[in-house]
């Protein structure tokens, strides 16, 4: 069985770092609301025609496609 690894550019976050992003994300999140804000959430993946049409093509090497 060949090893995980990682794809160029990614990484793993220990359990401190997840826990103090979390944290701030929590407060950020917090605050914004008591000043009327509410959050939304968007698609991590988007077509690759999209990147690549707004880059001119310089993305095309730096992306992940499938």
């Amino acid at each position: 069985m060949s090893a995980i690894r990682r794809l160029p550019g990614m990484r793993d976050e220990g359990h401190v770092a997840l826990e103090l992003r979390t944290t701030l994300q929590r407060t950020l999140q917090d605050l914004l609301e008591v000043h009327g804000y509410r959050g939304i959430d968007t698609p991590i993946l988007e077509p690759t025609e999209l990147f690549l049409r707004k880059s001119g093509g310089e993305l095309a090497s730096r992306m992940y496609t499938f």
